[in-house]
């Protein structure tokens, strides 16, 4: 690394020397565009392509080395090709607006489900202590949907009865399709009786079939 980085710096260096001695022609700046190439001196072969587009916008070679194609008799880059076909950049990808949308959301649930993670996990340490009232308050008023995944998590990893009914009570008081569809599956499966009807208590409440 260090002698690429000794390498680099030379022939930045040499370059700082050369290019005066280049005119200001399309022909001498495509000669030092093609020198920088060589020498993976990229950005500076940049600005000698693009002031090669300022003498001579049609040339053909310097737009193509800039990553320019012909679309319907104009010359296009990819990035405004794909601007005006609707697209946006994201996460270097090209994808349609309504997605972006859909990725922020997704992330925005992801870190909802986090908080409430690590709420949750706090809760249950509270179980084991003098602040166990407190614990079983804070568990029983949440309502966040986005806390549903931390409640089955705490659930499923509970050993003691008592503290799986409080869970499936949390669960209930969410209220939404998927922590009814969770209360389902834990009726079927709870091997303990008053947890397992407890389930069926909240599920004989819903007005309507659960998938």
């Amino acid at each position: 690394q260090v002698d690429k980085r000794v390498q680099r710096r030379a022939e930045e260096i040499e370059y700082e020397k050369i290019w005066p001695r280049y005119a200001d022609t399309v022909e001498d700046q495509w000669k030092l565009a093609a020198w920088c190439r060589q020498r993976q001196l990229l950005s500076k072969r940049d600005r000698h392509l693009e002031r090669i587009l300022e003498l001579a916008p049609e040339h053909e070679q310097a737009r193509r080395a800039l990553g320019y194609a012909q679309r319907h008799g104009k010359w296009k880059t990819r990035e405004q090709e794909m601007l005006d076909r609707g697209f946006v950049l994201h996460a270097g990808k090209w994808v349609v607006p309504q997605k972006v949308q859909l990725i922020k959301r997704a992330e925005e649930i992801k870190a909802a489900e986090g908080k409430w993670q690590q709420e949750i996990n706090r809760w249950r340490a509270w179980l084991k202590s003098d602040k166990a009232r407190l614990a079983q308050q804070k568990i029983l008023t949440v309502k966040d949907p986005a806390a549903i995944k931390a409640l089955a998590q705490a659930l499923s990893d509970e050993p003691s009865p008592a503290g799986r009914i409080l869970f499936i009570k949390a669960l209930a008081g969410v209220g939404t399709t998927r922590s009814l569809q969770l209360l389902a599956v834990w009726a079927l499966n709870e091997r303990n009786e008053e947890a397992r009807l407890t389930c069926l208590d909240f599920l004989k409440k819903h007005q309507g079939p659960v998938d």
